[in-house]
């Protein structure tokens, strides 16, 4: 079996830390693109939202000023109804805030999904080459952890912000109105501030994304040694595969550690920012009010104001490490997306009802990446209905011949019809109704035997439809003793050998009545009695379809209509089974071989 060459397992180069930083809101802008309408009046709110809290210090201020009057004596009604409007842009405020994080919370979530949902299909898309060098924990933490944190970014941290930035520039304004220097001192820290707070930023998310590197492939590594568990402790490796997860783990000290450095600084960052622009609004009042430029009630107001940036800024500093996250996840999902797909469908062409005749004429295939063919001008013609068996030594093509028929490779030169029709035609749908694979490594849900044979609702069949295709396969006793019938889970209520696994896979590809069956290995770790049992199903399944059967084991093709011999990515043999397997042939020495072997 040939499989697409590996890359090397050192963790990808980090970009520059310019384009690190900015990668993440290029992003997070494209995401939520498509909700334009839905972000315009979410920013006028978010605009009323950040300037209700600027109503309080005025407020404040003019009651100060009125209940401090040169003869002691205040309007107790007006400053009754100061101090009433104190109140209630207070309320309006909390309830403002309160508004802004309930709805931006629900556009960042229904963004986020379509960007998991964007996330996976492109991942699926990316083919054998691209998964060869990424282990299920990594993909995993990359579709779903990733996405998870850019959500959390936008609903936990950037909504909160967003008004709060309203703020910070309502407070500039306010003081300007008091008294331009004040406005231009308060500008000029916060300016300072935010300079060195986004520097730092920018270099506390490059650490970050080093350092989730590091963790998925700590993550991805633990999942291949507790999946092979078993065979370490057999072979006596528990140990230096322990000891391997230790070094591993290691290595994401340093980032981690850099990471928390910048995020301690933030945060010392934003409190001298606070502390600054407290200092700037009451010394500077005091000397106004002292020169008879501003009121007491007006330092007050000022300074009241300024205290309004600890909390963005605290908010800033206490999220540090989730915007840190969301970031270095944000980078990676920008990873992830500009790798292009195996292959790209645009057609629109559908196969026909019944078999499906195939064709490859002078067919060049190559892994993404690879330097060399993996085949080289294969040319090969199966009529309609007829069985094709695929033959030959591992590595010589027979695999990648296969992934040609059903579109997980494209041929670098040449063509590839069923049913007359270019593939690069055909639509996406069409082809995944028409054609089914079958590989030697089943994968079985942890659901519902129903869910399994349907793949989650995705072929429409009934009930007894169901039934039948088990009985079809050979499955019929093993169904009959489930007490849940199809509602039985496998794994915990209905348990299956690595045979049956294999009969359960052959009775979804019954269901969807495809016209082309892609066999890759069916029975090769398979004892007899259970290779005999999915060699029945096999007559059941192939009755009346055209099917291509990739077999070391060669009695799987006994009831093959073709045989062709694979070596070194070409064809060197092809013709009826009964002719090749009595000539002076490769595969009748193949078939010598074997039978020797098991006599």
């Amino acid at each position: 079996m040939t499989t697409p060459p590996s890359a090397a397992t050192s963790a990808p180069a980090v970009a520059d830390d310019g384009d690190v930083a900015a990668a993440h809101w290029r992003l997070v802008g494209a995401f939520l693109a498509p909700h334009r309408r839905a972000l315009t009046g979410f920013s006028l709110l978010v605009l009323v939202a950040g300037a209700l809290p600027l109503a309080g210090p005025v407020l404040l201020g003019a009651i100060a000023d009125g209940a401090g009057g040169a003869a002691g004596e205040a309007d107790a009604a007006r400053l009754a109804l100061l101090a009433a409007a104190f109140g209630a842009v207070g309320l309006l405020a909390n309830g403002a805030d309160l508004l802004v994080a309930w709805l931006g919370a629900r556009l960042a979530w229904r963004a986020a999904n379509q960007l998991r949902v964007r996330v996976a299909a492109h991942a699926l898309a990316l083919g054998s080459t691209w998964h060869a060098r990424s282990t299920p924990g990594e993909v995993v933490d990359r579709v779903d952890g990733d996405a998870t944190r850019v959500g959390e970014l936008l609903a936990q941290v950037v909504v909160r912000l967003s008004a709060a930035l309203v703020t910070l520039a309502g407070v500039v304004v306010l003081l300007t109105v008091q008294d331009w220097r004040l406005g231009a001192a308060l500008a000029l820290l916060l300016a300072a501030g935010g300079v060195v707070l986004v520097r730092l930023r920018d270099l506390a998310v490059p650490a970050g994304v080093v350092a989730r590197q590091r963790s998925g492939e700590v993550f991805g590594a633990a999942e291949e040694r507790l999946r092979g568990a078993e065979e370490l402790r057999a072979l006596g490796g528990s140990r230096y595969a322990v000891a391997d997860l230790h070094r591993r783990s290691a290595l994401t000290l340093a980032p981690w550690r850099r990471q928390e450095t910048y995020a301690t600084g933030i945060w010392s960052a934003s409190m001298l920012v606070v502390f600054g622009g407290g200092a700037v609004a009451l010394l500077g009042g005091i000397l106004l009010q002292r020169a008879g430029v501003l009121t007491i009630g007006q330092v007050l107001a000022a300074f009241t104001a300024t205290q309004l940036t600890r909390r963005p800024l605290e908010q800033l500093a206490e999220n540090i490490q989730q915007i840190q996250q969301a970031g270095a996840g944000a980078v990676r999902l920008g990873e992830l997306l500009s790798q292009p797909p195996a292959v790209e469908f645009h057609g629109e062409a559908r196969l026909p009802d019944g078999a499906l005749e195939v064709e490859l004429d002078a067919v060049r295939a190559a892994y993404p990446g690879a330097d060399d063919d993996t085949l080289h001008g294969v040319t090969l013609h199966l009529p309609g209905g007829q069985h094709l068996g695929v033959v030959g030594a591992s590595g010589g093509g027979k695999t990648t011949l296969t992934r040609l028929l059903h579109r997980s490779l494209d041929p670098r030169l040449g063509t590839v019809r069923l049913a007359g029709i270019d593939l690069r035609e055909v639509d996406e749908a069409s082809l995944r109704r028409r054609v089914a694979v079958v590989s030697q490594e089943v994968q079985l849900l942890s659901a519902s035997i129903r869910d399994n044979l349907t793949l989650l609702g995705s072929v429409e069949a009934d009930d007894d439809r169901l039934v039948a295709a088990l009985d079809a396969v050979g499955l019929g006793d093993w169904y009959a003793r489930l007490p849940s019938g199809l509602d039985a889970r496998l794994g915990s209520e209905a348990g299956t050998s690595a045979g049956e696994a294999q009969l359960l896979a052959l009775a979804r590809v019954l269901l969807r009545d495809p016209g082309l069956v892609v066999l890759d290995e069916p029975t090769a770790r398979l004892d007899t009695a259970s290779a005999m049992a999915v060699t029945r199903a096999l007559d059941v399944l192939l009755e009346g379809r055209t099917a291509v059967v990739v077999a070391h084991r060669l009695a799987t093709l006994e009831r093959v209509d073709r045989i062709a011999l694979v070596r070194d990515g070409r064809i060197v043999e092809e013709g009826p089974r009964e002719l090749l397997r009595h000539g002076d042939t490769g595969f009748a020495r193949l078939v010598a071989a074997e039978l020797g072997a098991v006599s």
